[in-house]
Order: structure tokens, then C-alpha cells, then sequence
């Protein structure tokens, strides 16, 4: 995968199946795990649960927890290395790159997430 390539997905289910040959029935979660270090996320723009926004030219994924419970399960889920399928309002899923969580500059309820790699 290359974000140069464009590349875009209408389902998780088919980024699952022709990235990572996993196989599954249905998925509706906006994480998969891969392995005990990586997972695949499908962050949306425009979610009325999520406030995510992608800033500095789409290196950085900023995101808003407002409910407490996913909050705390965001926090276990800091140390995974994420190959990510930004999904914007109306667009199919397009890879952007793979992210690790910056503790340096999250704070004040905002997760940073820094692009480390645009290629797998």
C-alpha cells in the first residue's frame, strides 16, 4: 500500500480482505487488531460520535473522545502502530498512511496521532 497509489475501499470488510487477507463476515468496529502491536483504523471525518480531524497536510489525525467509556478504551489502545483508512462524509475509505499516538503533544481531551510511514 502506497498513499500515492489513491487507493480507495467502500467496506472495511474489503480493506481487510485485500490488504491484510483477513476473511470476515461482517466488521463494524473502527479498529481491527492485527497482531498484539498493530491494528488497522477506519477513523471518519464528520462522525457524530467521533471529533476527528485531520490536520498538517494529513500527517497528523487529531481526535475527540466525548463518552468516558470509549475514552478509557482509546487509552489501552495507544500502543498500537495503525494502518489507516480515513473514511470522509460521502467518500469511500482511502489509505492515509500508518499512525502511532504522540504522548508529547495529546492533551486536553485531544489523542495526536503522527503519520510515521506512508508505504507498507
Amino acid at each position: 500500500m502506497d498513499i500515492q497509489l489513491g487507493q480507495v475501499f467502500r467496506t472495511h470488510l474489503e480493506v481487510l480482505k485485500q490488504c491484510f487477507d483477513v476473511t470476515l463476515k461482517v466488521h463494524r468496529r473502527a479498529t481491527y487488531c492485527l497482531s498484539d502491536t498493530e491494528m488497522v483504523w477506519f477513523p471518519k471525518l464528520g462522525d457524530a460520535k467521533w471529533e476527528n480531524e485531520l490536520r498538517k497536510d494529513d500527517a497528523e489525525i487529531w481526535e475527540k473522545i466525548p463518552d468516558e467509556k470509549a475514552r478509557l478504551k482509546a487509552k489501552a489502545d495507544r500502543k498500537y502502530r495503525r494502518y489507516t483508512f480515513l473514511k470522509e462524509e460521502g467518500q469511500a475509505y482511502r489509505f492515509v498512511g500508518v499512525f502511532e499516538y504522540d504522548y508529547e503533544q495529546s492533551n486536553n481531551g485531544w489523542n495526536v496521532y503522527k503519520r510515521v510511514a506512508t508505504t507498507v
